[in-house]
């Protein structure tokens, strides 16, 4: 799905969903992209610069297998209560460390927390960089276990939805089973560029 740069927030058409995977890459990253490869689907990856200094077989991992590699800023900090010049530079390091891994441009950038502002949306379209928010929310960091991530997924239509989820173990745990219940739903999975 092409991302346009007018909107912060975005759905799908109905029948379609995503799947989206913040704050890698993590010691998880490598397992996410082995289920979604052997289920024939693909998602996007949002990574953070700093973990992708420290990891980056990962970040090849993810782009190797099929996965869209996008930004979630340097260090995952509050970028609404930076300067233009703080967020310019920290877009372009998280960048700049990314395409030195995937050998593709980064066109997609999530911001932490989901805050964002029009100074902010500025310095990313001057990077040519596409905002990527969602609007379905399993609170998969804070969730008990994997039960009660994939009853979130049961409880909510999940036609047109962009599903934010991270890299966890309970989430890795649920991934199997949120993919054939998404699946059976007759949805078809769709990836942004």
């Amino acid at each position: 799905m092409e991302l346009s740069g007018d909107s912060y927030t975005y759905s799908l058409p109905e029948g379609y969903v995503s799947l989206t995977f913040d704050d890698g890459p993590s010691s998880y990253t490598e397992q996410l992209v082995d289920i979604l490869v052997k289920e024939g689907i693909a998602a996007n990856f949002l990574f953070i610069g700093v973990n992708a200094s420290r990891n980056p077989g990962a970040v090849r991992y993810a782009d190797e297998h099929g996965m869209p590699v996008g930004s979630h800023s340097w260090d995952h900090s509050d970028m609404t209560a930076n300067s233009a010049e703080e967020n310019r530079i920290n877009l372009e390091r998280a960048s700049r460390s990314l395409e030195q891994l995937t050998a593709a441009p980064v066109t997609i950038f999530r911001p932490p927390y989901g805050a964002v502002n029009s100074g902010l949306a500025e310095v990313a379209d001057r990077q040519q960089l596409n905002i990527l928010l969602w609007n379905r929310d399993p609170e998969d960091w804070k969730a008990s276990g994997p039960k009660d991530i994939l009853d979130y997924f049961k409880k909510s239509e999940p036609s047109g939805g962009i599903y934010l989820l991270h890299e966890k173990q309970k989430t890795l745990q649920a991934l199997p089973e949120i993919i054939a219940y998404l699946k059976g739903q007759g949805l078809k999975f769709a990836v942004f560029e």
